[in-house]
Parts: C-alpha cells; sequence; structure tokens
C-alpha cells in the first residue's frame, strides 16, 4: 500500500519506489500496445507529480542537490502568492524566519518541454528533473537542474518552454542521480 510521509502531502521512500516500479511497467505495457499495433495510438502516461515531488524532497534532504544552501527546515509548500486561487509551491525551505518557495517541473518525454506556472516564474528555486534517460531509454540516473534566482532569467508564465535548452543556454550543469543506487539503499533502510 503506498504511504504518505506522516502529516504530509509526500510519499514515503518506501511509497516512492512502489510507484516508479508500476510506472516502468505501466510506460513498458504501453509501449508495448504501440510496438503490436505497429503505430503510435496510445500516449505515454505524465509523471505523477507526487512521485517526482517526493524524490526531489529528499534528494534536497539527503543533500545529494542543493547542497550549498543551508536552511533550517524544508516541508511540503504553502501559498506563496498574493493572488486569487494561488497554488501552493510543491516545496518550501525556511531560513531563519522566511520562507523560499521551490517549484519542480519534472518530465520523461524526449521533447523536454514543460508548461510554465506563475508557481514557477516566482519560485526562489525552480528544479527541472530529466527522466527521459531513466524510463525512455533504461539508464539508470535522472538529471536534475537546479535553477536559482528564478526571477534572473525573465521566465513569462504561462508559456511552453524547452527546458533542456534553456538550462544548456544558460549553462546550468546537470546533477546526474543515480536512482537505482539511491533506490538500494532506501530499500536497506526500510
Amino acid at each position: 500500500m503506498t504511504q504518505l510521509i506522516e502529516n504530509s502531502k509526500l510519499l514515503s521512500k518506501e511509497a516512492i519506489i512502489q510507484v516508479d516500479s508500476l510506472f516502468k511497467k505501466l510506460r513498458r505495457e504501453v509501449e508495448r500496445l504501440n510496438y503490436d499495433l505497429d503505430k503510435k495510438v496510445f500516449q505515454f502516461p505524465k509523471l505523477p507529480k507526487l512521485l517526482t515531488e517526493s524524490t526531489c524532497f529528499y534528494l534536497i534532504e539527503e543533500k545529494m542537490i542543493l547542497k550549498d544552501i543551508v536552511f533550517d527546515k524544508l516541508g511540503p509548500g504553502e501559498v506563496f502568492l498574493k493572488k486569487d486561487k494561488a497554488q501552493p509551491s510543491d516545496l518550501m525551505i525556511e531560513i531563519g524566519d522566511k520562507k523560499f518557495p521551490i517549484e519542480i517541473k519534472a518530465t520523461a518525454s524526449e521533447s523536454r518541454f514543460s508548461y510554465l506556472t506563475e508557481n514557477d516564474v516566482n519560485a526562489f528555486i525552480l528544479i527541472f528533473m530529466d527522466y527521459y534517460y531513466y524510463y525512455q531509454k533504461g539508464q539508470p540516473f535522472v538529471c536534475v537542474y537546479p535553477i536559482l534566482n528564478v526571477s534572473d532569467y525573465s521566465l513569462a508564465p504561462k508559456t511552453k518552454k524547452h527546458i533542456l535548452k534553456f538550462v544548456q543556454n544558460h549553462n546550468i550543469a546537470p546533477q546526474r542521480i543515480d536512482l537505482n543506487k539511491l533506490f538500494q539503499k532506501w530499500n536497506k533502510l526500510t
């Protein structure tokens, strides 16, 4: 059974591993159906937001990404934009008495396009997680691109952005995270 962290909107480490496994099976089944039909009839499913946000939470918590940022607290997001119908950020860090929103964009598609929201362009940190090689090519890693001080990049909300080109054009280096090794480590802890 998939479990949330107590009093949270994030998956436990064990649940991340289970959801990842199920998502891989689902993608393989879609691939098989398209192959059997000899055309792309079925689209691949979107990455579950809860999976990517939860994974990112633990990558930050375990200092695998954002190593240089010293924070007092990390947790699920809160509403930070002062607008009607504003959505909470994906994650939030606290440094002293200030809170800073973190937004996460993830894709497994070859195109690497992502729709930017108001929260994304106003976040303190925007993290792009590229699962293309992990889910499409069977590689053990994901590439994680932390984009600090998002407002410096003049990104527009409600636009579709080719995130991979964006990070390459701005020389934002990827951090390669071997999910297979990470999940093995987490399995030993549970």
